[in-house]
């Protein structure tokens, strides 16, 4: 009976690297086989990529990462990742430009500011030159009453000395 049966029991035993060859994940962009295949992360984008055709695929603060550094926002088909940067240096622009804006209304409103306190600082100085020029004007009046004083005027080459006698 020991002679008559047909099963055969075998044992392998595999060393070494192995490769692992799965079905179905292929790229649909560059046809490479057992990658990893991902998908893109816009909502509207159906674009498959994978790991070797597009491995920076990820986006952070105007950078390409790579696909599984876990860095930035991603991964992203290559449209979108370029459509993404295009709109953070956008919006960069933006905020450059905004700043510039604010940057110059602050020197305009602070020439106008300091304009404004030249004028009013010139017309203090006035007003104050003003004053002492009727203050001395009265002082010396003051004085031509108190005293009998001879004033020399020079009008053109001719001099002419008047008495002035207050009473």
């Amino acid at each position: 009976m020991a002679n008559d049966s047909q099963i055969k029991i075998t044992d392998t035993v595999v060393m070494g690297d192995i490769n692992q060859t799965i079905s179905g994940n292929e790229c649909p962009g560059c046809f490479a086989a057992n990658v990893r295949v991902m998908m893109c992360q816009i909502s509207d984008c159906e674009t498959k990529f994978c790991e070797l055709c597009h491995a920076k695929s990820r986006f952070s603060e105007g950078h390409f990462e790579r696909f599984d550094s876990g860095h930035g926002s991603g991964p992203f088909c290559a449209k979108c990742l370029i459509s993404t940067n295009n709109q953070y240096e956008e919006k960069k622009r933006l905020e450059r430009e905004r700043v510039e804006r604010e940057r110059i209304e602050r020197e305009r409103v602070e020439r106008e500011r300091s304009e404004r306190e030249r004028i009013e600082r010139r017309e203090r100085i006035k007003r104050e030159k003003s004053l002492q020029a009727v203050e001395q004007h009265e002082l010396w009046k003051q004085n031509l009453r108190s005293e009998n004083i001879r004033v020399l005027l020079i009008l053109g080459s001719t001099a002419i000395i008047l008495t002035y006698i207050f009473s």
